[in-house]
């Protein structure tokens, strides 16, 4: 018996060829469209920048927030060495005890230059006494009870009402209590 091998019909031929281009055909597009366009390039360089950026900023950021170490284990504590430092007439240790500046869009980003200068217009303009003073006759308000890496003081007037407030903030990362907001 005689047998023929088995031969595909020309419409499967066709139909195969076909499938097979347009595989190519979309594999190609998809390819170019995804790494090989100048669109695709642009985007993948915004993305590798955005990386790199985002990666430095939580870098630096973790870093600069391990590092400060400047406070107490307690909010009383890192108010009392502030006074401290006021006491000794040392504007730049005392703003290390403030919390450093993180937000990206201030130039003064991961520094304390905005408090060294608040500090020394209060102290020109009320004095190094008053404001110790004013400092010392504190009442503490507590932590709050929201969030406990957050507690605070009111600042008592010479008739016993309330003229202003500070808050604290506990960096984790460094384990001590840092001045917010005065």
């Amino acid at each position: 018996m005689d047998q023929k091998p088995f031969q595909l019909s020309p419409i499967y031929k066709f139909t195969g060829a076909f499938l097979a281009i347009i595989l190519l055909a979309g594999g190609g597009y998809w390819t170019y469209n995804s790494y090989l366009s100048p669109e695709a390039k642009q985007r993948r360089a915004a993305n590798e920048n955005y990386e790199r950026l985002y990666k430095g900023l939580v870098t630096d950021f973790e870093e600069a927030m391990k590092a400060d170490t400047w406070g107490g284990k307690t909010p009383q504590e890192t108010l009392d060495l502030f006074v401290e430092a006021l006491r000794a007439d040392d504007i730049e240790l005392a703003a290390k005890y403030f919390h450093i500046e993180t937000n990206t869009e201030d130039p003064d980003y991961l520094t304390r230059r905005k408090w060294e200068e608040n500090l020394e217009k209060i102290v020109e303009e009320y004095g190094i006494d008053r404001t110790i003073a004013l400092l010392e006759n504190n009442q503490f308000t507590g932590v709050a009870l929201w969030n406990e890496n957050l507690a605070g003081f009111d600042l008592l007037g010479d008739n016993g009402k309330v003229i202003g407030t500070i808050g604290l903030r506990f960096n984790t990362r460094s384990g001590v209590w840092k001045i917010e907001s005065l």
